[in-house]
Order: structure tokens, then C-alpha cells, then sequence
């Protein structure tokens, strides 16, 4: 079993064996670095280039950098009664912990396995040296500890770490005799990294379709982030009904005459109070038909006159609300305003 504890002695000055690990993403790839200390000195280093971060993440090169540091310590020739492998990643470390069918427990049983070999190494080294002693010593395991240090602290063999991690994706990985045997064979992709390039692929996709639509023209005046987190952000909170009659009055696609004339859906497409000459649409709905009056100024007073502009009305939060709120109240569209307890919601 792996020990863990707060590294209190972040140099490793009282430490025999030390092993500081980093896991690094930069200019697109993942990289990974383990730097091993003995009696406070640097003793060697090693690197790896997991690949592009489409294809893996930070987190699997924060377990890659650990898998490097047992290897490091694996290439030690003399007896250690204790190891203590040091990362600034929590997550890491609990991950070693816990292995289950997550992205990057193949490196964790990869590393437990090489755990294993190097207190094997360790305990036939300590019978050899038993052998060839005339007195008799208590064979102990080889204790390795997992430790958490703080990151951005200043510390050397971190730093050193981190460094190593990014000098992988700058420079390439180090030579084979550093690294874990299983590195020469091309890494998994890992499933985070996969689903995260797919997600962002789809995002792509469809803005791009969305920009190339008619109905882009007609609502970048209002909003040109659509659609975006920023946009679902400031319509989060709209029922379904809300959500519904915001987007028909961005895409001009509304249960008014105008429109419905042109679909063949009403006889004409003037405004039923108006009468011929007056086509009902959008602008006339919110501007123009007199028996609106009293609601428009009610709606004009809560966005302080600013209802003459598109991003204002249809574009913010507030805008939204007090327009979605006039348009319930003309009491002109049916769209089933109420909430989730039949009540119309204000």
C-alpha cells in the first residue's frame, strides 16, 4: 500500500531518497517530468511526451510523471528503507488511491506494478546484504510515500519537476534507460481528452452552420455571441415557453399576421386593431399599435426608454425579461406562459 502525507520538507534535506513529479500542457501537447533527489542532491531526471492534448490530458501527465519517478528510483543501486514521491496534484493522488474504470487507471496499475518490482528489488538487495552480515537484521518493506506540495511556492525539486514536464513537449522525451519499458509502445487516448475534442468539434460545427443560416444576419445585430455560454448564461433561467417566444421574436418566425400570412396560416397580414395598411410584425407589436399603449409605457419605464434597441431588449437579462414580460402582457401571443404550478409568472 502507498502511504500519503503533507510534505512538510519540501527540499527533502532529511529525506534519503526524494522524488519530485509534474505533469505540464503546453502549446497544445502533455508532457511529463520526475526529478529524484538523494540526501538533498540531484541525483537524474526524466521526461516524457505523452502527445497532443486532444489525445490526453494534464491529469494522465501527472500520473505518467509518477510512473518516471518509480523508475527513477528503480535505477537506485543501494538499500532504501523509504521513498517519498512529491506532486502538486491532489487529484493524482487520490486517484493512485482509488483505481477504478476512470480515464488513466491503466497507468495506475502500470505504476502499483512497478511499485511492486521495486520493493522486490529492494528486499532481494537487503537479503544479499543479511547473507553476507553476521548479524541478524529485521527485514523491513520499502516504504513509499505519496506527498502533496504546494505549487507556485518556490520549491526547487517542484520547479525542477515542472520544468523537466515542459521541457518534454519543448524537447522531446529522455532517453529509454530513464524511462518505464511500457513508454516505447504508443499511449492509450485517453477518453477525457477524446470527449472533450468531440464536444469541442460539435461546438465548432455548429456555430459555423449557425453563421452560415439566414437567420444569422437577423440576429447578430442583437446578439452576435449566439450561440454561446455567455448567451445561455442570460437565458438560463427562461421557462421553455419563454425560451420559445425570445427565439421568435430574434428569428421574426412569430405567431403574428405577418408571418402567418406568408405561411398561409392567416387570411391577411395586418394588425387585427389597426386594420389595412398596418402590417403586424415585431416592430409594430412593440412600437406602434395604440392598444399597447399602457403596457409599452410600463415596459419603456423599466428598461429607461432604451427599448428602441435590439441588443437591449432581446440581447441582456434584464432587457429580456421586461420584454418577455410586455409581449405576456398584450396578452397577443398564446404560448402557455404559466411556471410549473400554473401560475404566470411575472
Amino acid at each position: 500500500m502507498l502511504a500519503k502525507e503533507a510534505d512538510n520538507n519540501s527540499n527533502g534535506n532529511n529525506e534519503r531518497v526524494v522524488v519530485y513529479t509534474d505533469g505540464s500542457g503546453m502549446e497544445g501537447m502533455i508532457g511529463a517530468g520526475a526529478v529524484l533527489y538523494r540526501d538533498g542532491v540531484r541525483i537524474r531526471s526524466a521526461r516524457f511526451l505523452l502527445g497532443e492534448d486532444t489525445e490526453h490530458t494534464v491529469h494522465e501527465g501527472e500520473l505518467v510523471g509518477i510512473a518516471l519517478g518509480v523508475q527513477l528510483a528503480k535505477m537506485e543501486r543501494i538499500i532504501i528503507p523509504g521513498i517519498k514521491i512529491s506532486l502538486d496534484n491532489q487529484a493524482a493522488i487520490q486517484g493512485m488511491e482509488n483505481v477504478s474504470a476512470k480515464a488513466g487507471q491503466h497507468i495506475i496499475h502500470k505504476i502499483h506494478r512497478a511499485i511492486d518490482e521495486l520493493r522486490n528489488d529492494q528486499k532481494r538487495r537487503q537479503e544479499l546484504v543479511e547473507a553476507s552480515d553476521d548479524e541478524t537484521r529485521i527485514n523491513q518493506s520499502t516504504q513509499i510515500t505519496l506527498t502533496w506540495v504546494p505549487g507556485h511556492e518556490g520549491i526547487e525539486g517542484n520547479k525542477a519537476a515542472d520544468k523537466e514536464a515542459k521541457k518534454a513537449i519543448t524537447d522531446g522525451s529522455s532517453t529509454a534507460a530513464t524511462l518505464p519499458p511500457w513508454t516505447k509502445d504508443t499511449l492509450l487516448q485517453n477518453i477525457s481528452a477524446l470527449r472533450q475534442e468531440l464536444k469541442l468539434a460539435a461546438r465548432k460545427s455548429a456555430h459555423n452552420k449557425w453563421k452560415s443560416s439566414a437567420r444569422y444576419d437577423r440576429t447578430r445585430p442583437i446578439n452576435e455571441t449566439m450561440p454561446s455560454n455567455k448567451y445561455l448564461q442570460i437565458t438560463d433561467e427562461l421557462t421553455r415557453a419563454e425560451a420559445a417566444a425570445l427565439i421568435q421574436l430574434h428569428t421574426g418566425h412569430i405567431g403574428l399576421n405577418k408571418h402567418l400570412n406568408r405561411i398561409n396560416r392567416a387570411d391577411a397580414l395586418w394588425c387585427p386593431h389597426c386594420g389595412e395598411g398596418n402590417a403586424e410584425n415585431i416592430t409594430h407589436l412593440l412600437h406602434i399599435c395604440p392598444v399597447y399603449n399602457a403596457v409599452r409605457a410600463e415596459w419603456e419605464g423599466a428598461l429607461r426608454e432604451k427599448t428602441r434597441e435590439p441588443a437591449e431588449i432581446l440581447g441582456t437579462k434584464e432587457g429580456i425579461k421586461e420584454t418577455l414580460k410586455f409581449i405576456r402582457r398584450t396578452g397577443r401571443l398564446k404560448m402557455g406562459w404559466e411556471d410549473t404550478n400554473g401560475r404566470e409568472r411575472e
